[in-house]
């Protein structure tokens, strides 16, 4: 008798669930953690971290987010992510990150990227291919809001150079 194995790739997903802008402290094993935690004492998992861990690791491919109320960054219903000095984590792998999944997200972004404290650089910079970034507002950026050079990329649902609401501008 013969034995037949089909390998079937599987999405791995890992959540943010922190505004912190923390790296994973041991990318490539397949966990996104920062070795902290978050404001509801849950093992952190920033938006840094996870890319972090997507780009390292075969394993992770989605990204989806679920920060509490009580993180740090939070007003008015949304959720800002404000890295310091220095640039971005490229996107340099085949992965779909995913704001529209943040619990209050009905229409317009909940999740705010204000990149006003990089140095130099995109705020988002896409060099893998078959990137998916969907309901983040991107703003603040000292260059591009968000750069594409990979083979393929589809942004939806995203504010570019706006507030979140999409009422106002705000400088990229």
């Amino acid at each position: 008798s013969e034995l037949s194995l089909t390998a079937t790739a599987v999405n791995r997903l890992v959540t943010v669930n922190s505004t912190a802008t923390t790296d994973d402290n041991n990318a490539g094993n397949g966990i996104c953690s920062t070795g902290g935690t978050n404001s509801a004492g849950a093992t952190a998992c920033t938006l840094r971290a996870a890319v972090n861990e997507a780009n390292a690791s075969a394993a992770i491919d989605t990204i989806w987010f679920a920060m509490p109320t009580t993180e740090t960054g939070h007003s008015a219903g949304v959720w800002t992510i404000a890295p310091p000095t220095g640039t971005s984590p490229a996107i340099s792998t085949t992965m779909t990150i995913d704001a529209t999944t943040q619990p209050g997200w009905t229409s317009t972004p909940v999740v705010s990227y204000n990149a006003a404290g990089l140095s130099s650089g995109p705020a988002v910079s896409i060099t893998g291919s078959g990137v998916v970034l969907k309901g983040l507002n991107v703003r603040g950026s000292p260059g591009a809001g968000i750069s594409v050079s990979g083979a393929s990329a589809t942004i939806a649902y995203c504010f570019i150079g706006t507030n979140a609401a999409g009422t106002a501008a705000s400088a990229n």
